[in-house]
């Protein structure tokens, strides 16, 4: 039992190790030329990118929220790009936003685009370095399989399994907390930490003006830390992105390593593929690291 237990403590740090290379990224990121829609879509994944980019569309009076319904009420102002203007283009002014995330089109063509755009940079977990995480804890599964082979084998001799049970129950736990792959890179994760203190002043419970601070801060504000913020500026827009509703499929993450727009594929929702804090996007605060 010995040797199995000295196996499992050398694997694991091994593995631990090889995972933090791996997941650390090509190159430290930096987060200053980031706008609210990248900001949003690192937080919560494409739900958050649309809900920050609604947000400054709001601020700017380029839409409205009235009886349910986003209606325009004025030209997009260019600070997300092409994003900016697909959205505003989408707002149909149907109750509950449908149709605004629909699939396929524009706005599911130009979020695709902005998470390869944030792989790009180093902030996303790459599909090759997805791979590669899931590969470095092969050797604690290997290391669970043995144990499981030992506490069948004493089972069936009538030997005291106790101990070697729960040894293989937590190499077993173990390796399924190694497989796990976090959306942020290490680099990532800490540039967006950073990005989040240096913008403190924009949470809810500091009662920011948004009108003070403009549409592009606006959107970096609804992308940091959700729709709350537009609760005293327009409560009807803040819930009703909340209850966007998510029937058709929206874009996951982009396609691995993908040079330029992601190919668009089927996934459950706009945040089936974002970060850990997932759900809808009014979840507060960054995403942990790894």
């Amino acid at each position: 039992m010995t040797w199995y237990l000295v196996a499992a403590v050398l694997v694991g740090v091994g593995t631990v190790l090889a995972r933090r290379r791996a997941v650390l990224g090509p190159h430290p990121v930096d987060g200053t030329d980031l706008d609210g829609a990248r900001v949003g879509y690192l937080v919560g994944g494409p739900s958050r990118a649309v809900a920050a980019v609604l947000g400054g569309l709001r601020v700017d009076g380029a839409i409205a929220f009235t009886d349910g319904a986003v209606v325009r009420t004025g030209p997009a102002p260019r600070i997300w790009g092409t994003l900016g203007e697909t959205v505003h283009a989408a707002t149909t002014g149907k109750p509950g936003l449908t149709g605004l995330l629909r699939h396929p089109g524009p706005v599911y063509d130009e979020l695709a685009s902005t998470g390869a755009d944030l792989m790009r940079r180093g902030w996303l977990v790459s599909g090759s370095t997805r791979s590669g995480v899931k590969m470095t804890a092969l050797p604690m599964w290997a290391l669970a399989l043995v144990g499981a082979v030992m506490v069948i084998r004493a089972a069936a001799t009538g030997r005291p399994f106790g101990w070697p049970l729960i040894a293989t129950g937590a190499v077993f736990y173990a390796a399924v907390r190694l497989s796990r792959v976090p959306a942020l890179t290490t680099h990532g994760s800490l540039a967006l930490r950073q990005l989040t203190d240096a913008n403190a002043h924009l949470h809810p419970d500091a009662g920011p003006s948004l009108r003070t601070y403009g549409a592009a801060t606006a959107a970096v504000a609804v992308g940091l830390f959700g729709t709350t913020v537009l609760l005293p500026l327009d409560p009807g827009l803040a819930r009703g992105i909340d209850e966007l509703p998510y029937a058709s499929p929206d874009p996951p993450r982009p396609a691995p390593d993908a040079p330029g727009r992601a190919a668009p594929r089927r996934g459950r929702g706009p945040s089936g593929g974002g970060p850990s804090c997932g759900g809808g996007p009014s979840c507060g605060g960054g995403c942990g690291g790894p």
